[in-house]
């Protein structure tokens, strides 16, 4: 019953957060990019729950599923930084296959400085025992394994999709150009 509930919950913020990212970038393109790391922090979070087991049995609680929940906007993010700074260097100019690598370039630094913080912030909640802190252990072991999984997949990833969405817009853009003449 709960699991119910919360797929349903899942499936809401995803449709959400691809929402208001395609009303920001006023495309329906780039956040299909970027929801893509969503499955990778949730890859992530079970083995994060997975690493977890190994030290201390944690069951999937229903404030466990809630740290997949929590997942959906938080993984995006790293992403976000990287489809943004693309875009603007395309708009001044660039191609997209020297735009992307250089939005890496220049967004590593913040991504790293953030994704280091929120690990370091969370880190306590699931290593130490504490009073209550067997009630968020899950949640927190699966916000750390999904943070940290889709953070090294998206500095990999997203850009080699972007790159290739990129190249399949200018494909079809010139067909329906080549169409229209």
């Amino acid at each position: 019953e709960a699991w119910d509930a919360l797929s349903w919950n899942l499936a809401l913020a995803l449709a959400i957060t691809y929402l208001l990212m395609a009303a920001l970038f006023e495309s329906w393109l780039y956040p299909f990019v970027i929801i893509l790391t969503v499955p990778l922090g949730a890859v992530g979070g079970v083995l994060g729950l997975f690493v977890l087991n190994f030290f201390i049995f944690q069951s999937l609680d229903v404030l466990t599923m809630l740290g997949f929940v929590i997942l959906v906007g938080t993984v995006v993010n790293n992403a976000i930084l990287i489809v943004h700074q693309s875009l603007h260097y395309m708009r001044d100019g660039m191609a997209p296959r020297q735009a992307v690598p250089e939005s890496v370039r220049t967004r590593i630094r913040p991504i790293f400085i953030t994704t280091t913080t929120t690990v370091l912030g969370l880190l306590p909640l699931v290593v130490f025992p504490g009073a209550g802190s067997e009630l968020y252990r899950g949640l927190g072991a699966v916000v750390l394994g999904g943070l940290i999984l889709s953070t090294a997949f998206t500095l990999f990833l997203v850009p080699a999709v972007f790159v290739l969405t990129m190249d399949a817009k200018q494909f079809v853009m010139g067909l329906f150009q080549r169409v229209a003449r």
